[in-house]
């Protein structure tokens, strides 16, 4: 009975591995995006307006509400709902910003949509860990979660 110890994985090292270790889509891409995030900030920051905010906002909570109402519900009764909120608009924004190096040149716009499935992933990798039951939820989440962060990548774009 012992042997089956559950051991409880840091969540920042255990999302670290799991986008390092995406063969499909290659361990240089996230270097590449995370790069291209580091050196073109100040720009990304002057193409940023209030506007686009407010629409890459709006799609992430239209796309939630409509199609996963059961993880917004999850998300406002989960007792870490604000660190929750944090992780998304990070995430959420993060999919944005990789349709702007898109449209800029600084990335291919095929990199930046699977940008987002990374960013994405490792968003519902995190919310696991934080305690969020994601199984228990829509069994289509993960696709749902995908289609709204490629959304927002065309929205940069």
């Amino acid at each position: 009975m012992g042997l089956l110890k559950k051991r409880k994985a840091k969540p920042d090292r255990k999302i670290q591995r799991r986008l390092r270790s995406e063969k499909s889509i290659g361990p240089s891409l996230q270097e590449k995006l995370e790069e291209a995030l580091r050196s073109h900030s100040n720009e990304i920051s002057s193409l940023t307006t209030g506007e686009a905010k407010t629409q890459v906002l709006m799609t992430w909570r239209k796309t939630i509400d409509e199609e996963a109402h059961d993880y917004a519900d999850a998300v406002v009764s989960h007792p870490n709902r604000e660190e929750i909120m944090k992780l998304e608009v990070d995430t959420i924004m993060t999919s944005f910003y990789f349709g702007l190096m898109a449209k800029q040149g600084w990335v291919a716009e095929g990199d930046a949509l699977q940008g987002a499935y990374i960013v994405g992933r490792a968003m519902r990798d995190r919310l696991r860990c934080m305690g969020v039951r994601l199984d228990a939820l829509n069994p289509s989440l993960g696709a749902i979660i995908d289609e709204a962060l490629s959304k927002i990548v065309m929205i940069g774009l």
